[in-house]
């Protein structure tokens, strides 16, 4: 896989910078892994992911849960399992007390703890089996959305909370519980549950803007909503009707928000691949150079800080690496030549071709130069101990920079030849210079 980032195309409204492809300094550069279904994925929608405590990662896909070591997938369906009603896993969470809970798309929800498969559903008060995300609050109330109804468990059994005592009923795909301890609750419109009181909001932009995927508060306060028409930033968190405040991203169906150890914040889209906000930028990862699919079911940070990425194609592990690729604006190959760190300015960089660059931005940029300068083909790059800067090109010499002075040595002016390969100062000052 190619490691670049693509450069975000979708609408932004004004107060966000567009950032070019990222660099390690406004994030980490990642190498990718894919897995499919060729590699022991049973299916390759990976809808949902977990960490157990045992280290093993759990992909809920629509064939299936599987358990992954990080070498061999283990799948557990109604083929080896009858606590699975439904192949299709949509959502997994794991709880405080370590069980690990999935919830399908008809099949209701099972609980894996010690070992063992159970499953939930109607009989146990969970009326609707499309279970579309699972919570556990901070009080240890234990919550699942479904297709019909937020239901809240006590003990073994469910209770439905939506559709009485006013509240509204409620197709529930997104939960999250916000610095103030209200329950933040997606689906049809924004239900907001306080200790005391509850409140519900609803958009009339466009029906799509009341479709609510994912919400997340994020360590800055600021409160996200993801809708399948696009995403809100909400800053300081929720203190009116959310749907006031303009949508950052337009036109996007908005599937997964996850926020990350070091607090960025991964988007995930269907159609448009995901996207990394960090420091008031956004750059999109994207099919085919960086995801195996543009339609993003999940994300997730394991313990070792790899981002997992489900998709419709398959699973992506990103894993923070060393190096990085520096490339052109434009992302054209380039053949390096030399590299030179100017101890006064930037890190030079000249290519075969003769074009000289600098390190900008994390970038490869047109350095700062007399024009007559950046014309020539250069090879190299020297800056003596007096300040001077020395440029040697490829049949045309050397060129002397003392500050906005340009002399030029040729053959003309007692050079053996006009290619130049090296830069020497030897103790005493004096400047060699090596040619072909």
């Amino acid at each position: 896989m190619r490691a670049w980032l693509v450069l975000l195309t979708i609408q932004i409204t004004a107060g966000v910078a567009l950032a070019a492809p990222a660099t390690p300094r406004d994030t980490t550069d990642y190498s990718g892994r894919v897995w499919q279904t060729l590699d022991g994925l049973p299916e390759d929608f990976a809808q949902a992911l977990a960490q157990t405590a045992d280290g093993y990662l759990w992909v809920g896909t629509s064939g299936g849960l599987v358990r992954f070591d990080g070498v061999h997938f283990v799948t557990f369906n109604r083929a080896n399992q009858p606590a699975f009603k439904d192949e299709s896993v949509y959502s997994l969470y794991r709880a405080k007390d370590g069980a690990l809970w999935a919830g399908t798309e008809g099949g209701g929800l099972i609980r894996y703890r010690n070992g063992e498969f159970r499953c939930f559903g109607a009989a146990d008060g969970l009326t609707n089996g499309f279970v579309r995300v699972i919570y556990e609050d901070r009080q240890n109330r234990f919550w699942v959305g479904t297709d019909a109804g937020l239901f809240s468990k006590r003990g073994d059994s469910f209770e439905r909370v939506d559709g009485k005592n006013g509240l509204p009923a409620m197709n529930v795909h997104s939960i999250h519980e916000d610095r103030q301890g209200r329950l933040l609750v997606g689906g049809w419109g924004l239900l907001i549950l306080d200790r005391q009181s509850a409140s519900y909001y609803k958009s009339s932009e466009d029906l799509a803007d009341n479709s609510i995927r994912a919400i997340r508060e994020t360590s800055d306060g600021a409160v996200w909503i993801g809708t399948i028409s696009g995403l809100r930033r909400i800053e300081g968190g929720l203190r009116a009707d959310p749907f006031l405040t303009p949508r950052l991203i337009s036109n996007t169906n908005i599937s997964v928000l996850h926020e990350s150890r070091t607090g960025q914040l991964w988007i995930g889209t269907y159609g448009r691949g995901v996207m990394l906000y960090h420091d008031n930028k956004l750059v999109r990862f994207s099919a085919p150079s960086r995801l195996p699919h543009n339609n993003v079911l999940s994300v997730f940070e394991d313990t070792e800080d790899d981002v997992w990425i489900g998709t419709q194609g398959g699973l992506l592990r990103l894993r923070p690496c060393a190096a990085y690729t520096i490339t052109t604006p434009d992302d054209a190959p380039v053949s390096i030549n030399t590299i030179y760190q100017d101890p006064l300015g930037p890190l030079f960089v000249a290519a075969l071709n003769g074009q000289l660059f600098e390190i900008r931005d994390g970038r490869l940029a047109t350095p700062r130069l007399p024009s007559s300068v950046r014309e020539l083909p250069v090879r190299n790059v020297f800056r003596d101990r007096r300040g001077t800067l020395w440029i040697g090109t490829d049949g045309e010499g050397v060129i002397k920079l003392d500050g906005a002075r340009v002399t030029r040595y040729t053959m003309k002016q007692g050079l053996i030849n006009d290619f130049v390969r090296a830069f020497c100062e030897d103790r005493e000052g004096g400047l060699w210079i090596g040619t072909d």
